[in-house]
């Protein structure tokens, strides 16, 4: 895996619009903060278009990622937001100028397909917040400025009473469970084999995760993990009452595994998202008192 150069004071971010639309104050606000801490911003010349549930069309979306992923003075790109819309036009980019000088891709959500698509490729990117939590300026803001500039990820968490103890080391894959799930069957889909798979999910009926992680299972992406991280599973509806929650479902994948897992890591659909890098070596080391991840 290839890890992109890190940024520094005068390094130039691109912002573009791959997904949904985006509320035009955020990108403000986030240009505004990104260039407070010394950073060169630009916008897709398509940044702030709109059609429908998509930010325009998908020429202008593609033309947009592909000339932030092909431009050589650009260090770090960040998406917008998420929504719904890379999966239309992931086929048609190209990364064969990021291979030649890799950059940091930012995002999560409907950013999966590209975190899926880059490692894929063999270049790690950054799951983490988007213009509107760049706004806030808050520790996710930091931690995400911070890992850009060259900081290892080293997090200590507490514990649930679902977490598998356990040592594992591996690359990290995953994101998004609706994605992850979409992206089976495709060039595209999680390579498990000897990895840490992370995932987190928004709204969804308990009972649409627990036929998504079946999915999963039937695809054998639970028999050669070596270890999980389980995000954020933010709002989460009873519809059809169904019996088990999100973190009971993710516990019936791995219980014949012999694998580390972690629950309730601070990542997700909530605006304390911390960042992880996609793709890059990690270490999960889980004991009855403490949850240790590391990233290389």
């Amino acid at each position: 895996m290839k890890k992109p150069s890190f940024l520094k004071p005068g390094s130039l971010i691109r912002i573009v619009s791959p997904s949904g639309p985006v509320d035009p104050s955020y990108v403000e606000a986030a240009v505004a903060a990104l260039r407070e801490r010394g950073f060169r911003v630009e916008l897709g010349k398509h940044v702030f278009d709109r059609r429908g549930c998509l930010a325009g069309d998908d020429d202008s979306r593609a033309s947009d990622l592909q000339q932030a992923l092909d431009d050589p003075d650009t260090d770090a790109i960040i998406c917008s937001r998420g929504g719904y819309g890379l999966i239309r036009i992931v086929d048609r980019l190209d990364f064969a100028a990021m291979g030649r000088k890799p950059k940091w891709l930012v995002g999560f959500s409907d950013i999966t397909v590209l975190h899926n698509a880059l490692s894929a490729a063999g270049i790690e990117s950054m799951h983490a917040i988007m213009c509107k939590q760049v706004s806030m300026k808050g520790w996710p803001f930091e931690k995400l400025l911070a890992f850009l500039q060259g900081e290892a990820p080293v997090y200590e968490c507490s514990t649930n009473g679902l977490n598998r103890t356990g040592k594992a080391k591996g690359r990290l894959t995953g994101g998004n469970l609706s994605l992850v799930y979409a992206l089976q069957g495709t060039p595209f889909a999680v390579m498990p084999s000897d990895r840490i798979l992370f995932l987190e999910d928004l709204c969804e009926p308990a009972y649409h995760v627990d036929r998504m992680l079946q999915s999963l299972r039937l695809a054998g992406v639970f028999d050669s993990i070596a270890g999980m991280v389980v995000g954020k599973f933010t709002d989460i509806s009873s519809e059809n009452a169904f019996p088990s929650s999100v973190y009971e479902l993710v516990s019936e994948m791995v219980k014949d595994r012999r694998i580390p897992v972690c629950y309730g890591f601070p990542a997700g659909h909530e605006d304390y998202n911390l960042p992880l890098i996609m793709g890059a070596e990690t270490e999960l080391e889980i004991t009855q008192s403490q949850v240790l991840i590391k990233q290389f």
